[in-house]
């Protein structure tokens, strides 16, 4: 283990306020990115011009939130600008991405250690990582997609989404709808099988156990604790706070359709809280406004078509 400053070179941002600079659009040929302590989005908040005699900090650092969403750390492969208590960390030895990444990782793991009260100004270059030595081989092999394919779409045709056309669609006519089973923490191991609770984030997955798939994959799964709707793409066990729904034969549903679905059934969830649950019965009553066919069945060829349109498609493996 060594100290953050034995790995890398910890400095304070150019520290400016995005209030006094002009926000842009990307295609401007003096557009930069401006980083903050915001926890989205990379860091990235807005996009500025760049400013007469200020270098952009470059490519290739690493920052770090000093205080806000205090120690997300995000790799930045381009220049870019920094807002206030921002810390960037440029590696002193010749380091990999996916050796930077790594170390973005290890930085998070701090976050417990601080809070709003407690930044992490004077103590970051002292935290202990890993040396360059001792990452682990299954990290250093992982497939991370290159700098030029993140972002990009897969097709570059163009669909509006005109939602006065979308007509509303029973769910219970298109899918098998049926209820999780109930798991407790003595009912299995750690494994490969992803176990889909009403958890919200990580797809919804509890744990990775060593039960047998009980679903297939392709298919969605609403947790009842704020409608929280998820594509599941391989098989898998679900809790009893989950309903599963399974493509009826003949549905053409795949990952793609089935992430624009599950991102139209959680705009559903304004109407579910802790208060008011959605369980199987609620699942099977639901009815959704969908782009539909000229029969009035959920249009599914359009649903992908404009999923692989937009932005970071090409990042859907």
């Amino acid at each position: 283990m060594k100290e953050i400053n034995q790995i890398f070179n910890v400095e304070y941002g150019v520290n400016l306020e995005l209030n006094s600079l002009t926000i842009c659009d990307k295609s401007n040929k003096n557009a930069v990115n401006f980083v903050s302590r915001t926890s989205k989005n990379n860091g990235v908040s807005a996009i500025v011009e760049r400013i007469a005699g200020i270098d952009p900090i470059p490519a290739g650092t690493i920052s770090v939130a000093g205080g806000g969403s205090v120690m997300e750390s995000f790799l930045q492969p381009e220049p870019y600008y920094s807002g206030r208590d921002l810390y960037v960390l440029t590696p002193l030895f010749e380091m990999t991405d996916i050796e930077k990444l790594y170390y973005c990782y290890c930085l998070k793991n701090n976050k417990y250690r601080y809070n709003y009260g407690r930044q992490a100004n004077k103590t970051l270059k002292d935290i202990l990582v890993p040396d360059l030595n001792e990452i682990p081989n299954e990290f250093r092999e992982a497939n991370i997609m290159s700098y030029d394919d993140i972002g990009r779409s897969i097709s570059m045709e163009k669909y509006e989404l005109n939602t006065d056309k979308w007509k509303e669609v029973e769910l219970i006519k298109y899918f098998k709808m049926m209820a999780g089973k109930y798991y407790s923490v003595y009912d299995f191991n750690e494994g490969s099988t992803p176990l889909i609770s009403s958890t919200a984030g990580n797809n919804g997955i509890k744990n990775l156990t060593d039960l047998a798939p009980i679903f297939s994959s392709n298919c969605l799964t609403i947790g009842k604790v704020g409608c929280i709707c998820y594509y599941q793409e391989d098989s898998f066990c679900a809790t009893s706070d989950t309903t599963v729904l399974e493509p009826l034969l003949g549905v053409m549903m795949n990952k793609f359709s089935g992430l624009f679905l599950s991102v139209v059934i959680n705009l559903e969830s304004i109407k579910w809280n802790y208060g008011r649950q959605i369980r199987l019965n609620d699942c099977q009553a639901m009815k959704i406004k969908l782009p539909v066919t000229l029969d009035g069945s959920p249009d599914f060829d359009f649903m992908e078509k404009y999923i692989k349109t937009i932005k970071y498609s090409k990042s859907i493996k």
